[in-house]
C-alpha cells in the first residue's frame, strides 16, 4: 500500500531520490564484493550495480 501512495504523490515524475518509494520497491540487497552489489526488487527482478569511479551504474 505504501508503494501506491508513493506513486500517487509523484504526479507522474520522480525527479529526486525518494527513500519511501525505494523501500516500497526493494525487497533486499546483497553485497558479494566491492564491485558486485545486487538489488532484488519485490517483483523478483535483480539488478547488479557496479562502481565506476565515484558513480554507481547498474545493469538491468
Amino acid at each position: 500500500m505504501r508503494f501506491i501512495g508513493g506513486l500517487q504523490r509523484l504526479d507522474g515524475f520522480c525527479g529526486k531520490f525518494d527513500e519511501e518509494l525505494w523501500t516500497a520497491l526493494l525487497d533486499y540487497a546483497t553485497v558479494y564484493a566491492r564491485d558486485d552489489i545486487r538489488f532484488v526488487f519485490k517483483n523478483g527482478r535483480e539488478v547488479k550495480a557496479f562502481a565506476e569511479g565515484r558513480m554507481c551504474k547498474s545493469t538491468i
